[in-house]
C-alpha cells in the first residue's frame, strides 16, 4: 500500500516514508504564556529585584503547555490543520503529510520530497536533530528507538515494539 512506501505504477521509491525529529531543549523554544519570576543568579542579585521570565523554563508548571502552544503555532503557520480527535497529531492537506508529536519528539509520514520540504522548515523555528528516516530505498534506515520502542521497516509493513517495560 503507499502508506509504507509503495505508490501504483512507480514502485516503492515513489511512496511514503517516516522521519524522527527530535526538539533540542524543546521548552526553551516556547513563549512563557503566563508571568513567571525567578530569583535572579547570585552574581545578578540586587535587593527587591527578580526576573521576568520571556520563555519556558524546565521545572515550570506550565512549560508542557507552552511548549504545545508553541509546536501548535508553528504547525498552523506552516499550513498544518490540528487533528480533531488528538491536537497532538496534523495534518497537512496541499502536501499531504501527516505528523504526530510526542513532548519533544516528532514522527512524520510523507513522501520524500515533502518529508524534506518539513525539514527545511523546523530548523528555522527550533533546535533539532533529525534522528533518522525509515524507508525502502538502500539510503534509508531500516529500524530506529523512539520513545523506548523499535519501530522496523520490513517488506510487509512497518513493525512497532511496544515498551519492554
Amino acid at each position: 500500500t503507499e502508506g509504507i512506501g509503495y505508490q501504483k505504477q512507480k514502485g516503492y521509491k515513489a511512496g511514503m516514508k517516516l522521519d524522527f525529529i527530535d526538539i533540542s531543549r524543546a521548552f526553551f523554544h516556547a513563549p512563557a504564556l503566563r508571568r513567571v519570576y525567578v530569583d535572579l543568579p547570585p552574581e545578578d542579585a540586587e535587593e527587591g529585584m527578580c526576573g521576568l521570565l520571556e520563555q519556558s523554563i524546565c521545572g515550570i508548571r506550565d512549560a508542557a503547555q507552552n511548549w504545545a502552544n508553541a509546536y501548535t503555532e508553528f504547525m498552523i503557520e506552516t499550513g498544518f490543520k490540528k487533528g480533531r480527535a488528538s491536537p497532538c497529531a496534523f495534518w497537512h492537506p496541499a502536501r499531504n503529510i501527516r505528523c504526530g508529536v510526542h513532548g519533544d519528539d516528532f514522527t512524520v509520514l510523507a513522501k520524500e520530497a515533502d518529508l524534506d520540504w518539513f525539514w527545511e522548515k523546523i530548523p528555522k523555528r527550533c533546535e533539532c536533530k533529525h534522528r533518522g528516516r525509515l524507508g525502502p530505498s538502500d539510503k534509508d534506515m531500516k529500524e530506529i528507538r523512539v520513545l523506548n520502542r523499535i519501530v522496523t521497516w520490513t517488506e510487509e509493513g512497518i513493525e512497532y515494539e511496544g515498551d519492554q517495560r
